[in-house]
């Protein structure tokens, strides 16, 4: 009877916060954009992966800035931010075939707790690109270990790109290796530079690692 008392005289815990409550109180000035949830780090505890923007400069006709930006579950559905990601995900940096003022890169969480982030964009050749990342305990960080790439020429009747130009990437950045496929050109096997296998989420940056100075490109030769 007394632990009855007890209880009735707390009351129920008190529910968390709404998912958006919470991050907006982490994050002040940022609007949410896109949310995934799942578990990433293995607990039984929901995590959350978003997408979040601000508006640039009134008049300067700039996209604004968007972010990456990753939580951890706790008790009573509570949300810890772990991990943020200022260029992990852009605006208008994905050429014609994207929205000039959305956020590029939606992140989903698979059952396996793996965050996928993809991307679509380009020109006349557009390219459509997931990335995969884990959470490594030892690290406490989230690690690159997947990336999947897709080309296609949209003024081909079939969107197959030129002969010679590549079609398609799938990479294993754990175990180093690299299947690229070569349009009428058949398929290649290569190794993927060792200093990319523990891309670190909060430091990389799509747009780099994607245009002009990828991190890929020389290494099938």
């Amino acid at each position: 009877m007394l632990m009855l008392t007890l209880w009735l005289a707390a009351g129920p815990a008190a529910a968390a916060e709404p998912v958006e409550t919470q991050i907006a109180a982490q994050l002040p000035g940022w609007t949410l954009a896109q949310v995934a949830k799942g578990d990433l780090n293995g607990d039984s505890l929901t995590d959350v992966a978003v997408t979040l923007r601000r508006p640039g400069p009134k008049g300067d006709g700039a996209p604004g800035k968007a972010m990456l930006a990753i939580f951890l579950g706790g008790p009573g559905g509570t949300l810890r931010l772990h991990t943020k990601a200022p260029k992990a995900v852009c605006t208008g940096c994905g050429g014609a075939k994207a929205p000039f003022d959305e956020v590029l890169g939606t992140p989903s969480i698979s059952a396996k707790g793996i965050l996928g982030v993809t991307y679509e964009g380009g020109s006349r050749e557009a390219w459509t690109v997931l990335l995969k990342w884990r959470y490594d305990a030892k690290s406490n960080r989230f690690v690159l270990i997947g990336e999947t790439r897709d080309n296609r020429d949209t003024l081909a009747d079939n969107g197959e790109m030129e002969p010679g130009q590549v079609s398609s990437e799938d990479i294993n950045y754990l175990s180093g290796k690299m299947i690229r496929i070569i349009s009428k050109g058949g398929t290649q096997r290569c190794r993927v530079k060792p200093e990319w296998k523990a891309v670190n989420l909060a430091r990389f940056d799509f747009e780099s690692s994607s245009g002009g100075d990828r991190f890929v490109e020389d290494s099938c030769q």
